[in-house]
């Protein structure tokens, strides 16, 4: 209960805050951002995995985002040099604990579910942060992101995955 207050309060100093500002959005496109990523993960159990994702989000109130999120992961196996793959699709919520003029620190958290015939069915749980550049006008920024991933396996032959990952990619 003590988190779902402190939630509302969050949001709603947030949303305090974002009234009193002067900054004024020209359409409402100024508040969706697409980011386009690759991330690898740490080595565990002799699994590395390697992704690619895409990632649009919609910018509700100054503080708050929300995030869709698609992903192909090719998870690589050390002993055999093979990999098994799969397609994920979920979303999130983002938290701007830094927003200054020139650049911006996200706190994530996200889910994900395979779609499609992978060879590795498994649900993703992901809490991580993410730093991008703001520029001026509506251009390519920079972001990089590091954190910790927990995939659960639903495939009999593949083991749960947990480990810290690294991110870096393209906003617009």
């Amino acid at each position: 209960m003590k988190k779902i207050v402190l939630t509302l309060v969050a949001m709603a100093l947030c949303n305090t805050i974002n009234a009193q500002e002067s900054e004024v959005k020209n359409s409402v496109l100024d508040n969706f951002h697409l980011e386009s990523k690759m991330q690898s993960g740490f080595r565990h159990h002799g699994m590395t995995p390697l992704n690619a994702n895409l990632q649009l989000s919609y910018e509700f109130v100054k503080c708050w985002s929300l995030m869709a999120t698609m992903e192909g992961e090719r998870m690589l196996y050390e002993d055999s040099r093979s990999y098994i793959r799969n397609n994920s699709l979920g979303g999130g919520l983002a938290y701007a604990w830094v927003d200054g003029d020139s650049q911006r620190f996200d706190l994530r958290f996200q889910v994900l579910s395979t779609i499609g015939h992978g060879d590795w069915k498994q649900t993703t749980f992901d809490i991580g942060s993410t730093w991008y550049g703001k520029p001026k006008k509506r251009a390519l920024a920079p972001v990089v992101g590091y954190g910790f991933r927990y995939q659960k396996s639903h495939t009999a032959e593949v083991r749960n995955w947990t480990g810290f990952y690294v991110s870096i990619g393209l906003r617009l």
